[in-house]
C-alpha cells in the first residue's frame, strides 16, 4: 500500500509529478523508514484510536483494583424518583411564597 518492503523501508519506483524524490505510492524518500506513527496518524487519528502501552495497562489495573468495591456495586444505589407532576417545583414555589409573605407582613407591621 505504501511501497514498503518487509523491513519497513520505502522502495524505489517510478517518479511522480510534483512529488520530488518520493517514488511510487510511498510516503517518503526511497530507503527511509516508514514510521508506524505516521501510518496511525493517517488512518486512526480519532479519540478512540489511542494506543495502549504497558504503562497504561499497569495503571489501569491498579486503578481498577483500588476501587473494586465501588466498581462492583450496582449503580445507581438508590431507585430513581420520577417527578411527573412537578411536585418538587410546586413545593419550593409554595414555601417561597410563604417566606416572602412572612417577610412582607413583617415589613408592613413595622411600617404601620
Amino acid at each position: 500500500m505504501y511501497n514498503v518492503n518487509d523491513l519497513g523501508y520505502y522502495n524505489g519506483g517510478v517518479p511522480r509529478k510534483h512529488r520530488g524524490t518520493v517514488r511510487g505510492t510511498s510516503m517518503g524518500e526511497a530507503g527511509t523508514f516508514h514510521s508506524p506513527t505516521i501510518h496511525n496518524f493517517i488512518h486512526y487519528n480519532h479519540a478512540d484510536s489511542a494506543r495502549v502501552t504497558s504503562l497504561d495497562t499497569i495503571q489501569f489495573k491498579h486503578y481498577m483494583g483500588t476501587d473494586k468495591a465501588d466498581f462492583n456495586r450496582t449503580m445507581p444505589a438508590y431507585p430513581m424518583y420520577y417527578d411527573k407532576g412537578f411536585d418538587y417545583r410546586k413545593d419550593r414555589d409554595f414555601w417561597l411564597k410563604v417566606l416572602l409573605g412572612m417577610m412582607g407582613l413583617s415589613y408592613a407591621i413595622k411600617r404601620w
